[in-house]
């Protein structure tokens, strides 16, 4: 399962770029990757790790703003295509994992 998490957050003042820097930094720490800008996208494998990281963004999201999140299985992720540049990708389905002994 994959989460994605569109955001507009407003810029115009000087606190409200600090807020959008200090979400945009505390995504990036949960560990979410930027597909597009304002366009962000994490792996979290199961159903219920999808419930807990959605209940950690609400504590993350500031007061201005609108965030939207979005779940996705794999099977979905897998039917995702890219164009970029004038050419067609396809997405990998799961980020690769490495595996200690």
């Amino acid at each position: 399962m994959w989460l994605f998490v569109f955001y507009d957050l407003p810029v115009a003042k000087r606190e409200d770029r600090k807020t959008y820097a200090r979400f945009h930094k505390d995504i990036r720490k949960r560990g979410y990757e930027m597909m597009q800008f304002s366009v962000y996208r994490k792996f979290v494998g199961t159903p219920d790790r999808s419930e807990r990281e959605l209940a950690k963004l609400v504590d993350l999201c500031p007061k201005k703003g609108r965030i939207s999140v979005l779940a996705v299985t794999e099977k979905q992720m897998g039917r995702m295509t890219t164009i970029w540049d004038g050419g067609r990708r396809k997405e990998n389905p799961r980020p690769v994992q490495l595996v200690l002994i």
